[in-house]
């Protein structure tokens, strides 16, 4: 191993300073996003691969293994001094000399160099002599150069020339945080090329040690106090010349008294004045004009704020920064001012600030007109969001309209104005404004063109500049309102508070409110006439269905004149038929105030009407003024609130049927198309009034036979029915009456043939008999006298005390429930119905009675009453039985006269036949629910009356 390597003294300082290179290589390659990190990274990592590969050559005892490391130095070698000299370009910001041609013309020379030392054998250009010598107790290498080393030589120390010059240039100028970067740079550079020179030359006092690497480690300590001490790569400096002066910022240098020391070409044309002038004197003399500006920032190291010089069409915005300067030491030793023009900026920001809140305007304005068709409503608001938006002390709108000569006028019409702007919606110069006359014939030639006229008012003519000065405006913004090519008026903005530049962004904007508005007012006539067209439309269908529909002749003319006075807007709408043999007109129908009156009123024959003076002329009248017409007598004008007429026939064929009358309170001046709809109206309403005249005759007609009809069909009914309640009267008369008769008759006999031989028991018996059979034949024949005379009485009905005229029907039949020991439960309180309380006392009579008598043994019977769910305002009664209940089929044969459920002997099947009429005579219904062998219960009910409960006493038990 000791024949292989040796180990001189002066080995380590060449692999510490490999490291050191090493290192710094590293540090410098994170921070390779600075400029010229990446630089010299690649220098140290050269000197480092060179003191490495010299190291090894020193420690190694064979020759060609010294050989070998010595080949491999020099890709380091040729290495240093081209990154030396690229990373001086970058650090000084001239890496644009070091175009992609120059960079490989830069690496032909190291290229070549580095060859010769791989084939230094073959040709001797590098080394002309490689030997190895002795220095006591180590071997070292001694060289003899060749002719391209001299090349390689020259041309090396040409590049660190070149560099060195550079960085003394910049450490010139350069300030106090760069100079010891750049210090640190040239004696990084300095030393080893001494080093590399006193080897070259042979004043080495270690010859044939090469010093150089050595040396590199004197540079990388001085690299080390660049990067910690001045932040090398930190901060770069860039050349003041290209910097400062090239800046279009303005840069202005003061001491630490606040002088100026320097300022650039952008400071001195802010402040107007030469640097002759301004350097060496005190910033606020520059800025005496500005003592906010002294006064705030006077003593202030570091500042940044936005602040505007100048005043007029000459301000300007800039931007500030106040920066502190301090010398190496820390101490405080002056300011740098940078003024950022930001006035383009700002305009710009406001300009765009103003036409997002003006389309914004336009936006919602478009959509409040989509929503509601008729403008005129919406333009107060709009107006006031726009003026808001656009920023300007008024905005109005004018509209176009001709004079009595034909002259092109203007009035303004709507307007919002600021809080502190003077309204000029009164201003009676305003209304009727004539452009020509007024001497702003220049505006009609324009804005009929679609421009907008727009400037300040001093720079308008003379003629102009009067009418608008009397109004305060100093600047102003017209643009042209047209609607379907033709211009209708303008929406003008004006400032009265400074004269306003405009921009042409902001007319353009501006004309998208005028087209916006253009395009409402135009949807709106459209809309408008749309809507009149269906409105017209509407009624003509109206009319039809009303002739086809309505069979009231009264009724059809009241829809119609009220489809009239809807349609023309009207005040006041009449129709009259026509009496032919009186020769006068009949009030009929009226929309409006006259609704209720109209009909009431008479004409004399012979006066003069309007709708006489139609009919007679056969075509519509249009009277602008009934109280100078001659088609209205005056004291038939003024019986009528009406000032204006449009009177049209209702003709067909030769049949004169009336007139319709469109009415107008004030003065009115009938267009062409308003009569041409009232005439085309009037055809259809005459056809209308025909057809309805025809109808009306022919169904009085049908009418009447129908009723004729309908009379002999419910006489049939009447005569059937009273068939078959003869039928079955002659049938009860036959069976029962003549039954109860006979045994009468029987009995009356045995007493008169017998009496003298009866006991007074048996004559008592007789007799009890003929009084019993008499009064069942004098019920027979009262049940016969009410259910043939009750469907024609008329009786009068009120709330009825249900209570009383219960306890009255349990009265009468107190003897038939004490004899069938009958058990009758009563509520304690009763809904109010309405009835007549004998009849309804007869209901409860025999619906009671029924229940005993086919009740159980003995018989329970339950009163009751509720509110049925399918019968609202009705109050249903009821009985509940124990009986045995009745099947379907006698159910059916329930209610109907002298029909019994079941023949029990018991009566005469009258009773239900009886309440069915009384209660249906009532205005109620019966019914019954019953099943075989769970008992019966049957019910009526009656109209409710207003207090719903009478309360009784208290729950009875008979």
């Amino acid at each position: 191993m000791n024949t292989l390597w040796q180990f001189p003294p002066y080995l380590w300082p060449l692999v510490g300073a490999g490291a050191l290179a090493l290192a710094l290589a590293l540090f410098a390659w994170r921070r390779r996003p600075a400029p010229g990190a990446g630089l010299l990274a690649l220098l140290m990592l050269a000197v480092a691969e060179w003191s490495g590969c010299y190291a090894l050559e020193l420690a190694s005892r064979d020759a060609s293994r010294a050989l070998l490391w010595a080949r491999m130095e020099y890709l380091g070698i040729v290495t240093v001094p081209a990154a030396w000299l690229a990373l001086v370009l970058q650090y000084t910001g001239r890496e644009n000399w070091l175009a992609r041609r120059r960079w490989l013309l830069l690496t032909v020379e190291p290229a070549l160099t580095w060859l010769a030392a791989l084939t230094n054998d073959l040709h001797g250009l590098l080394w002309s002599q490689f030997e190895r010598v002795n220095q006591g107790p180590y071997t070292l290498t001694s060289v003899t150069h060749g002719a391209w080393w001299w090349v390689h030589f020259a041309y090396s120390y040409l590049l660190l020339l070149f560099g060195a010059i550079i960085l003394v240039r910049e450490l010139l100028r350069a300030s106090p945080p760069f100079r010891g970067q750049i210090l640190a740079l040239l004696s990084g550079a300095l030393l080893p090329w001494l080093a590399n020179a006193l080897y070259i030359f042979g004043l080495n006092p270690l010859h044939p040690v090469d010093l150089t690497p050595l040396a590199f480690t004197l540079a990388g300590l001085v690299m080390l106090l660049a990067l910690l001490r001045f932040r090398l790569l930190d901060i770069v400096p860039i050349a003041r010349n290209v910097v400062v002066d090239g800046m279009a910022d303005g840069v202005i240098v003061l001491d630490a008294q606040s002088r100026i020391g320097d300022l650039n070409p952008a400071a001195r044309q802010i402040i107007g004045r030469p640097p002759a002038e301004v350097i060496g004197r005190p910033i606020r003399e520059i800025a005496a004009g500005r003592p906010d500006l002294i006064e705030q920032y006077h003593d202030v190291p570091e500042a940044q704020a936005e602040i505007t010089l100048g005043a007029g069409e000459g301000q300007r915005i800039y931007q500030m920064r106040i920066s502190p300067l301090y010398d190496p030491r820390g101490r405080f030793n002056g300011r740098v001012i940078v003024l950022r023009e930001i006035t383009a900026l700002r305009q710009a920001e406001e300009a765009l600030r103003r036409r997002e809140a003006i389309l914004e305007t336009v936006a919602h304005a478009a959509d409040r007109f989509l929503r509601m068709p008729d403008w005129e409503r919406e333009i107060p608001a709009i107006l006031a969001r726009l003026g808001e938006a656009v920023g300007v002390s008024r905005v109005y709108i004018f509209e176009n309209h001709r004079g009595p000569d034909g002259e092109l006028l203007t009035s303004q019409r709507y307007e919002w104005a600021a809080p502190d702007a003077m309204p000029q919606i009164d201003n009676p110069d305003l209304q009727n404004f004539s452009f020509v006359q007024a001497g702003f014939a220049r505006w009609v030639e324009t804005m009929s063109r679609g421009e907008a006229v727009y400037g300040l008012v001093r720079t308008f003519p003379e003629s102009e500049q009067e009418v608008l000065a009397a109004q305060d405006i100093l600047s102003i913004a017209v643009v042209p309102v047209f609607i379907g090519g033709e211009w209708w008026g303008l929406i003008g903005f004006d400032e009265c508070r400074f004269e306003r530049i405009w921009l042409p962004a902001e007319i353009e904007t501006l004309q998208m409110a005028a087209n916006m508005l253009g395009a409402a007012i135009h949807r709106s006539r459209v809309h408008h006439q749309l809507e009149d067209q269906a409105r017209f439309l509407a009624l003509l269908n109206e009319i039809t269905r009303i002739a086809i529909g309505t069979t009231d002749f009264q009724n059809m003319l009241q829809a119609l004149a009220d489809r009239l006075g809807e349609l023309f807007r009207a005040d006041d709408c009449y129709i009259a038929t026509w009496d032919e043999e009186q020769g006068r007109p009949i009030p009929r129908a009226a929309y409006g105030p006259m609704r209720e009156i109209y009909p009431t009123l008479q004409f004399p024959p012979g006066e003069i009407t309007a709708t006489e003076s139609a009919l007679r002329l056969g075509r519509a009248l249009a009277i602008e003024d009934v109280f100078n017409s001659p088609y209205v007598s005056p004291r038939i004008a003024a019986r009528f609130p009406n000032r204006s007429l449009l009177v049209m026939p209702l003709i067909v064929g030769q049949q004169k049927l009336g007139a319709a009358l469109i009415a107008f309170r004030q003065h009115h001046r009938f267009t062409a198309e308003e009569i041409a709809r009232a005439e085309y109206a009037a055809a259809h309403i005459a056809l209308a009034v025909a057809k309805s005249q025809a109808l009306m005759l022919t169904h009085r007609e049908i009418a009447r036979r129908k009723q004729a009809e309908e009379q002999l069909r419910e006489y049939a009914r009447q005569l059937e029915a009273r068939n078959e309640e003869l039928d079955a009267f002659a049938h009860t008369v036959a069976h029962d009456l003549k039954h109860a008769l006979s045994l009468v008759v029987g009995y009356a006999e045995l007493l008169d043939t017998l009496f003298p031989r009866l006991s007074p028991e048996q004559q008592r018996e007789y007799v009890q008999s003929i009084v019993q059979h008499g009064h069942k034949m004098a019920g027979v024949i009262d049940a016969l006298l009410f259910l043939a005379t009750a469907p024609r009485q008329e009786v009068e009905t009120g709330p009825l005390d249900m209570a009383h005229v219960v306890g009255e029907a349990l009265s009468r039949l107190s003897e038939a429930i004490a004899e069938s020991y009958a058990e009758v439960r009563v509520p304690s309180t009763w809904p109010v119905a309405r009835g007549y309380a004998p009849w309804v006392e007869e209901v409860w009579f025999n619906y009671i009675s029924n229940a005993i008598k086919y009740g159980g043994q003995p018989p329970r019977v339950e009163l009751g009453a509720d509110f049925p769910p399918d019968a609202p305002g009705m109050v249903r009664f009821w009985v509940r039985d124990n009986g045995p209940g009745l099947t379907p089929e006698e159910q059916s044969r329930l209610f109907t006269p002298f029909t019994q459920a079941r023949h029990t002997g018991k009566g005469y099947g009258l009773g239900l036949s009886i309440v069915k009429r009384i209660v249906e005579k009532l205005g109620g219904e019966v019914s019954v629910e019953s099943q075989p062998g769970q008992g019966s219960t049957f019910f009526f009910t009656l109209p409710a009356a207003e207090n719903l409960y009478h309360q009784d006493t208290k729950a009875r038990n008979i």
